[in-house]
């Protein structure tokens, strides 16, 4: 009988524990963290910007054509556009520091 009620209480406990983390975890400050949220929405803003951009950039393209292009036309267009890549590859890496400096 007591090692019954021993057992009972102990399985409640632990359901106690389990029930008080779950809900600590869903909590919005630990589930989706303040600052996660906002290096995640510059992410998403310096994304859309870059998008734009080489959106730009293309309709750049769209009108290099005969008569009308040169060669310092083209490499003009192909040296923004390694510009665009690199000031892209720069901020991945400026948010995969961010990142990693947030985990830690």
């Amino acid at each position: 009988a007591w090692e019954k009620a021993n057992r009972s209480w102990r399985v409640l406990r632990k359901d106690v524990c389990l029930f008080n983390l779950r809900t600590k975890l869903q909590e919005d400050r630990i589930a989706n963290p303040p600052l996660l949220a906002d290096l995640l929405a510059g992410l998403r803003s310096d994304q859309q910007q870059f998008t734009r951009k080489r959106l730009d950039l293309l309709e750049v393209a769209k009108s290099l054509r005969p008569p009308d292009i040169s060669l310092a036309a083209a490499q003009s267009w192909v040296g923004e556009l390694n510009r665009l890549n690199g000031e892209e590859e720069e901020a991945y890496s400026q948010f995969l520091a961010e990142l990693v400096e947030l985990e830690e």
